[in-house]
């Protein structure tokens, strides 16, 4: 998976929200796209995380390092944001949460979609490493594993999906 692939996805995702919010709040919400991440960037992510980013991902990252309130406050995380505090302290509540339940973050699981207050994050697992590259991305509803994706552009096809029925809810036309 490159960038020239995922283009379209992020694209139709973007006008989506926007769509959504204009729909929903009679305004556009906030919901800023980072710029490009950089090779060194990337690689530093991927040293930081201690595996390889699965190639769905890095294009992602490769055409925007991060997007700011993509699911309600909850952001896909910039390749800069693993390092800050929130973030380590956000994945450390959940972890306090637990009370001996499986852990969501355990195995090396690393936080993709997270917020500051939101009840749902998306976690990648590189355990489950396929020939190609790619990992699994595990969607999380507080700590119920809610849903499994077999790479981050069929996470985006999903959340595009599920736009296109809100608007169709709102507006009263048909999802495509």
């Amino acid at each position: 998976m490159n960038a020239n692939e995922l283009r379209p996805t992020v694209d139709e995702l973007a006008a989506a929200l926007r769509r959504y919010d204009k729909l929903r709040f009679d305004e556009v919400q906030s919901r800023e796209l980072g710029p490009p991440a950089t090779e060194d960037e990337l690689a530093r992510l991927s040293r930081v995380l201690g595996f390889f980013l699965p190639p769905s991902w890095r294009a992602f990252l490769s055409m925007h390092n991060g997007w700011q309130n993509f699911r309600g406050t909850a952001k896909i995380l910039s390749t800069a944001d693993y390092e800050l505090a929130w973030v380590r302290q956000r994945v450390k509540d959940w972890e306090d949460l637990l009370d001996g339940q499986i852990n969501p973050f355990g195995d090396g699981r690393k936080p993709i979609l997270l917020g500051t207050d939101e009840s749902s994050f998306l976690v990648v697992d590189p355990t489950t490493v396929r020939p190609d590259g790619e990992m699994s991305f595990i969607m999380y509803d507080y700590l119920e594993e809610e849903r499994r994706f077999p790479d981050f552009a069929s996470y985006l096809r999903h959340h595009l999906s599920t736009m296109r029925a809100l608007i169709s809810r709102e507006d009263g036309t048909p999802a495509n």
